[in-house]
């Protein structure tokens, strides 16, 4: 009887019970003690789902997503549809690095309940699986519901950050900074929205603030970052410094240092400080690409093209034509007809056009595949025996492409071998006539064509501050003896109407390049002029290619194929280079450009002077 009255004395314990047991030692950080409660109630009874998830949460808050995820299985074999679990099994596997995984079961959830957390949980793991625009949708579900949420409103704005949309994102990160004044992320966030928008002074001081706290390798690099784009590069400098000096193997803080020297032309320095960051991280394409950048400005040119052809991984889309192979740039097993794939700007296009000629020097039969609006154009290039748009689609036999801005890597090309013989491009003799008959009724004097404004979105994104307003043109305006053409179209041309002296400025028209082609009658233009003064544009380009006198207005921070300091261009040989020597001093530069211009003047037009 005895050993009967004790089995009854050790009877179990109610299931609610022990779960609520169970619950209080989670609660109160005792994972191993609630672990053993849930796997004993487990084992009691397996087809209680509240069992499982007992076991599955305590495994899961000890990292042990193995045995976290097996019981959570057990737990979604009882109860398939219970929204708790399906969220719980999604975290779980987010936080086991199969996000893949994770964003179905936590999209389960979520469409099973709607619960504000749940959103936020799904749009994050949307966000480390690329699904950036979905990602947005579910931030907002849960402002919906829980408007003043800090998190979501802080991740809602990083991910329009991420998505390039900087004027969205600065409404939900200033709401979370407003809720959370000492929210570091919200704070970096918001600051770099600002920057990407130009709003350098706004993101400083917010940069600042999220620095007051103490210091992260983010708020260095955000506010080193702000700096250069703001123009003090120097500032950058010492900031990037400082935090190595605490974070020595930071790869950002080491590539982010070598950016800001670059910005100060300390090439040298640059050049160091990315091959440190690439010791670091050795497959960074985005380091590899600047450091081949730095070496192009400074002339070492082999070595700058072998690192420039990161630009392939990082920062450059190709049309590659489909079903074509890529050639292996074996000069000794050339394809039977090669085609040349454009890339980046209109510039880089009629820049390296000139390869074409070498191709066909060396047997090679050439394809020219490039934007639309150049083909007509680059139509007058030598060395080509066809030039298409892309999209233009090939036989696979026979064919094989190569993107031509690496031409110069296959060829070897060095400061003493740059193909510089002009003009290489032509314009079109029956409109050459045509515009020859609207500037012979310009008066006699030199006729110089200006152009003042690039493509806003290239300035933004790399070249921020290479376009000079049209009002710093005001000195050649005010020359005897000058009369000036504006080459200007579309971007900046509404400047005209905003200047004084505008009515000093001849405007070929609005029938000048109308239609789908590009520079046709602009090219036909510039066989007329005696002189082309533009900024660092796609005009520079046309004008050295057709092989006219040329002055190119650059700022400090000159892209890398104008070089170092040089007043020439070894690319084009009746070019001339004008160089700002502070960062947004452009008086000097057209004070420079002035005195040339009324020397040229008064020698019976030699620009060459």
């Amino acid at each position: 009887m005895g050993n009967e009255v004790g089995k009854r004395e050790r009877r179990t314990v109610p299931l609610a019970v022990s779960a609520a047991n169970a619950r209080a030692l989670l609660q109160q950080g005792r994972l191993a003690e609630a672990r053993a409660v849930g796997a004993a109630l487990a084992e009691r009874e397996p087809q209680r789902a509240e069992a499982w998830r007992l076991l599955a949460v305590s495994c899961a808050l000890a990292k042990d997503f193995t045995a976290a995820l097996a019981a959570f299985r057990e737990a979604l074999r009882c109860e398939p549809d219970d929204p708790g679990t399906l969220h719980d099994y999604g975290i779980a596997l987010l936080e086991s690095g199969r996000r893949a995984e994770a964003v179905i079961w936590l999209r389960r959830a979520a469409q099973a309940r709607a619960v504000a957390g749940w959103f936020l949980d799904l749009g994050n793991a949307l966000s480390l699986t690329g699904g950036l625009e979905e990602a947005v949708g579910h931030y907002r579900s849960a402002l919906a519901l829980q408007p003043d949420m800090p998190e979501a409103l802080c991740n809602l704005g990083c991910t329009l950050n991420a998505l390039a949309r900087h004027a969205e994102a600065v409404a939900p990160l200033r709401r979370a900074t407003e809720l959370e004044p000492r929210g570091v992320e919200a704070l970096t966030n918001l600051g770099e929205a600002l920057r990407l928008q130009g709003r350098f002074e706004e993101a400083l001081a917010l940069q600042r603030r999220a620095r007051a706290p103490g210091a992260t390798v983010a708020t260095e690099n955000n506010y080193g970052n702000t700096l250069v784009d703001s123009g003090d590069a120097e500032g950058a400098v010492a900031v990037f410094r400082a935090a190595l000096a605490r974070w020595p193997r930071n790869f950002q803080l080491r590539n982010n240092l070598a950016h800001a020297l670059q910005q100060l032309d300390r090439l040298d320095e640059a050049v160091a400080s990315y091959e440190q960051a690439l010791a670091l991280q050795p497959d960074s394409a985005a380091a590899r690409h600047n450091l081949g950048i730095a070496l192009l400005k400074s002339g070492q040119l082999g070595r700058g093209w072998d690192a420039y052809e990161s630009r392939l991984r990082h920062a450059v889309r190709l049309h590659e034509p489909p079903g074509v192979v890529r050639w292996d740039g074996s000069l000794a097993r050339p394809p039977q007809r090669l085609v040349l794939v454009t890339e980046q700007g209109l510039g880089d296009a009629i820049q390296f056009a000139r390869y074409g000629a070498l191709l066909r020097e060396r047997g090679i039969t050439a394809i020219l595949q490039c934007p639309l609006q150049l083909t007509r154009l680059l139509g007058s290039a030598g060395g080509y025996e066809a030039v298409v748009p892309h999209g233009h689609e090939f036989p696979r036999e026979g064919h094989a492409w190569f993107p031509l801005m690496s031409l110069p890597r296959m060829f070897g090309t060095d400061l003493s071998s740059v193909p510089a013989t002009v003009p290489y491009l032509a314009a079109e003799p029956e409109r050459v006539a045509r515009w020859r008959e609207f500037l012979d009724a310009s008066p006699s004097g030199l006729r110089v064509g200006i152009a003042w404004q690039g493509n806003p979105e290239v300035e933004i994104r790399w070249l921020r501050g290479r376009s000079p307003p049209l009002a710093q043109f005001r000195p050649l305006a005010e020359l005897e003896g000058i009369t000036l053409i504006s080459l200007q179209a579309g971007y900046g041309a509404e400047q005209l109407a905003q200047v004084d002296f505008g009515d000093r400025i001849r405007v070929p028209g609005e029938d000048c390049d109308r239609g789908s082609q590009a520079f046709l009658d602009t090219a036909a233009l510039l066989m007329s002029l005696d002189l082309v003064v533009t900024s660092d544009t796609a005009l520079a380009h046309l004008a050295g290619a057709l092989g006219r006198p040329v002055w190119v207005l650059l700022h400090a921070r000159s892209d890398w194929r104008w070089l170092m300091g040089r007043a020439d261009s070894p690319w084009y040989p009746t070019m001339r280079l004008f160089r700002q020597r502070r960062l947004g001093e452009w008086e000097p530069v057209f004070a420079e450009v002035r005195a040339a211009l009324r020397d040229a003047a008064s020698h019976a037009g030699d620009v060459a002077r």
